[in-house]
């Protein structure tokens, strides 16, 4: 039990951090004007609605990346029940990203696209670490 609490975690944290690498090179590549300031919700608010769709698609692909990494990651560490695993991992990073939807407005095809896309990828990349 003790270990799959660790795979779990170890996976919520992995994934966190490669999407967040991940997203830091999008912000790299494509850098807001400069000058911006990215901690007032209004003004990033203002941001997002003017990206185009491909950019804000990026940031879906890494919450594929992040999650599968994790599931890997996670059913890696655990000889019992991996895919409940992976599972648990789609879950709580699902939740990091309800909490950033939250906090800051997103297109609604972006809130399908984030809620549902941790889960699925999360449980295949437990089922490849097996």
């Amino acid at each position: 039990m003790l270990r799959r609490l660790l795979a779990v975690i170890l996976g919520i944290v992995g994934g966190v951090v490669l999407i967040g690498l991940l997203q830091y090179v999008l912000f790299m590549i494509s850098p807001p004007p400069e000058g911006m300031d990215l901690t007032d919700p209004k003004v990033m608010a203002d941001y997002i609605a003017s990206l185009e769709a491909w950019k804000l698609l990026l940031v879906i692909v890494t919450y594929a990346i992040g999650a599968a990494v994790g599931g890997f990651l996670g059913s890696r560490m655990t000889d019992a029940q991996p895919d409940l695993v992976g599972i648990v991992i789609g879950l709580g990073l699902t939740v990091f990203a309800l909490l950033n939807l939250l906090q800051i407005p997103h297109p609604v095809w972006f809130w399908i696209l984030a809620l549902l896309v941790h889960v699925p990828c999360a449980l295949w990349g437990s089922k490849q670490g097996q």
